[in-house]
């Protein structure tokens, strides 16, 4: 099946996902644990296209490729920066909270988990919003 949505699959691979999936360890797939790695599958494949985004826009970012953005690459990435009096502090401030290593630059892991811990806050954000309006609209 995941083969024909397109995914490379080694049997190696598919020994590991049928051990994940066969929840009691009987070696064969009951109706529950089917449905269950049905629903799985849908959330892994919005996750690898989410990870594929943040990836594409981290590479895009990273303009020497060297696999780190620096301070002048985060600043280049802000739309208008030059309308910031304070741009290389805002810089500085992405860098110190994202910048897990302490090396003066963001890996894609730390970018990535950037990105998804704002994500997060902003669907949050996002969802207490939508209740307020939706009870305001009644």
């Amino acid at each position: 099946g995941l083969i024909q949505l397109g995914y490379k699959v080694s049997s190696h691979d598919s020994k590991v996902i049928i051990e994940n999936i066969d929840v009691d360890g009987n070696s064969q797939l009951d109706q529950n644990e089917f449905v269950a790695a049905l629903l799985d599958l849908k959330t892994m494949k919005k996750q690898r296209k989410w990870q594929n985004i943040i990836s594409d826009l981290f590479d895009e970012m990273d303009k020497d490729k060297d696999g780190q953005l620096c301070a002048e690459e985060i600043k280049q990435a802000i739309p208008y920066n030059e309308y910031f009096e304070d741009i290389d502090d805002e810089v500085a401030t992405i860098i110190e909270e994202a910048d897990t290593d302490g090396n003066g630059t963001i890996e894609l892991s730390e970018f990535s988990r950037m990105i998804n811990e704002t994500a997060a806050s902003l669907d949050t954000f996002d969802k207490r919003l939508r209740k307020r309006y939706a009870s305001a609209r009644r």
